[in-house]
């Protein structure tokens, strides 16, 4: 990935879940480019789909930087995966 602002700038990208009680990840997804994520489909809402299977329906509380917090992404994870979201919301 070309990060043009940053020090170094080409890096990998990986999209991860990790647990807040014991800190290790519990899965994680690199960022392959435009193509990795299906047409359609948001990439944040994306990477959020499949992040969640393995807590899908646990009632646990998902804590999401901004880029992946959505209305759309937290009503699905409400209703469909019985999972509660705290994030920023972007206007």
């Amino acid at each position: 990935m070309f990060i043009p602002n940053k020090p170094d700038k080409y890096g990998m990208k990986l999209v991860m879940m990790c647990d807040a009680s014991c800190y290790y990840m519990v899965y994680a997804i690199p960022y392959l480019g435009k193509g990795s994520v299906p047409q359609g489909v948001p990439a944040a809402d994306h990477f959020v789909e499949a992040l969640v299977q393995s807590v899908k329906g646990s009632n646990r509380n998902i804590t999401m930087d901004n880029w992946f917090t959505s209305v759309p992404v937290i009503e699905k994870l409400k209703n469909e995966y019985n999972l509660t979201v705290v994030g920023t919301v972007k206007k």
